[in-house]
């Protein structure tokens, strides 16, 4: 996801929150792995923000999403 990239190296870290907080909410529950993905990448935005709790639940969300999946290898790539 290029606006994650962007988002971080320009530190537009609440800006990318909200905005992957507002997908997520929105997203079906069909849209499994997307909705893993984006659960990493706001793991890693709450992480740069000294976020460990919030960090913690999205990671753990985004890895069940995967596991779901069958796909363990996935977020280990990300």
């Amino acid at each position: 996801m290029a606006l994650f990239r962007f988002w971080d190296m320009r530190e537009h870290l609440t800006e990318g929150r909200a905005r992957l907080e507002t997908i997520l909410r929105l997203a079906d529950s069909g849209y499994a792995r997307p909705r893993a993905r984006i659960c990493i990448f706001l793991g890693a935005l709450s992480t740069a923000q000294s976020d460990f709790a919030a960090a913690e639940r999205f990671l753990q969300q985004g890895l069940s999403l995967y596991e779901e999946l069958n796909d363990v290898g996935e977020s280990q790539h990300r």
